[in-house]
């Protein structure tokens, strides 16, 4: 069925060993035309062991059940759950394509685009959830592009330094200050940018942003940042 995992053999006799030392016996799921919605790692794990199946027949089913079903596996990646929703016809298949566009177009990676697109500094377990469920909305995506653009500038101005995940959450952070001034930090990372390199953390570049940003801004008219 669509949506369902590719079979992971590591998993499968994980799995084979833990059914022969446990009375582990969770029935698989099927639809009305026994085609697997949710289990085909146990079945291989059973056949393996010459055991035999449980099956439950689900009467409705859809390829979108197995995304949901799968929404609490572990082992399921976010890269997993994007291809799964952009791909699929449902009421939020737009927000996933531009997440998709998001994630790559402006190196965030999947999980950081996901907190650009909602405009939100945090990773919640909500907004994730919501996410793997195929709920996932962008608030503002002229906003996501404005801040996507602002960051490659950083990047062509202070290169690999600006590429971490650190640098990138903490701009994130920065860039969502009220007072926070996009061209006053681009203008102060020129004269000031390598002060990032020292910065090995997310408290220690919390910091070092804040230096950079704050530094000989007495007398003029941007407000400081303090954050730490």
């Amino acid at each position: 069925v669509k949506g369902n995992r590719v079979v992971n053999e590591k998993w499968i006799e994980k799995l084979a060993e833990k059914m022969s030392s446990s009375e582990l016996d969770v029935p698989v799921m099927c639809g009305p035309d026994m085609k697997v919605i949710d289990g085909q790692h146990r079945i291989q794990a059973r056949k393996k062991l010459g055991l035999p199946v449980r099956v439950y027949v689900m009467d409705e089913a859809k390829d979108t059940d197995v995304a949901r079903i799968n929404a609490d596996r572990v082992n399921l990646k976010s890269i997993d759950y994007l291809n799964f929703w952009r791909t699929r016809t449902h009421a939020n298949q737009k927000d996933y394509q531009l997440l998709k566009y998001l994630a790559d177009h402006y190196n965030f990676g999947i999980e950081l685009a996901i907190m650009v697109g909602a405009k939100q500094v945090a990773r919640n377990w909500m907004l994730m959830a919501d996410f793997k469920a195929g709920k996932y909305k962008i608030v503002d995506f002229k906003y996501a592009q404005d801040f996507g653009e602002n960051y490659l500038k950083l990047i062509d101005l202070l290169g690999k330094p600006a590429r971490a995940r650190t640098f990138l959450n903490v701009f994130m952070i920065f860039y969502n200050h009220p007072d926070f001034e996009y061209d006053r930090f681009y203008h102060a990372c020129k004269t000031n940018g390598a002060k990032i390199l020292n910065a090995s953390d997310r408290q220690t570049m919390i910091k070092a942003l804040e230096w950079i940003y704050n530094f000989q801004l007495k007398g003029r008219k941007h407000k400081a940042i303090k954050f730490s």
